[in-house]
């Protein structure tokens, strides 16, 4: 009669424990009140989401880097939310005073996103071989144009690679350092617009 106690008491721990880690799956994917959790959507909330508004960073006036809001659609899939990020930045700034980060004929190649949570950016001109050649003060307007808007838009990313015609450079125009996984640099973000 002990025996049988003990299997199924060791029964009914085994039960509790796989309830209790099927919740904890369940919470983590829901959260508390049944929304979806950071990063994850149902097939319904995806596509009938309104368009939420993202930060876009244009140089301006000053040698300074302006947010730009913008509508972007929730994306799930952050190499897809990086790439419309980065068409957005190419198609170039909505307001005056505001200018393109790069030339027009440059395209977006291809984005992706390693395990460490490092986004490589290739950017593609079939007319320039390099990144255009610019002063120090355009090219990390230029970079952190693009690392910022990336960034702050997808902030589980730890940092960003560019790429130019699928090679990483060692400085973009010449000045700045491109050899590592750059982070945001608030320095350059004018205080008001």
């Amino acid at each position: 009669m002990n025996r049988r106690w003990a299997v199924v008491f060791v029964a009914l721990v085994l039960l509790v424990a796989a309830g209790f880690l099927a919740w904890r799956s369940l919470a983590g994917r829901t959260g508390e009140n049944g929304a979806a959790g950071v990063g994850e959507e149902s097939e319904a909330n995806t596509a009938t989401a309104d368009p939420a508004l993202g930060q876009l960073y244009f140089p301006g006036a000053g040698g300074r880097l302006y947010a730009e809001p913008r509508d972007l659609p929730p994306l799930v899939d952050l190499p897809a939310r990086i790439s419309r990020v980065v068409e957005e930045l190419l198609a170039g700034p909505s307001e005056s005073g505001r200018f393109r980060l790069l030339p027009e004929g440059v395209a977006l190649a291809g984005v992706h996103v390693s395990v460490d949570g490092i986004a490589y950016v290739d950017l593609a001109s079939a007319d320039l071989p390099a990144p255009p050649a610019s002063g120090s003060t355009e090219e990390r307007l230029a970079v952190y144009g693009l690392v910022n808007s990336i960034l702050v838009n997808a902030p589980e990313l730890r940092g960003v690679v560019l790429l130019w015609n699928g090679q990483q450079r060692a400085t973009f125009s010449g000045h700045l350092d491109t050899t590592r996984p750059l982070t945001t640099d608030r320095t350059l973000i004018a205080s008001r617009p």
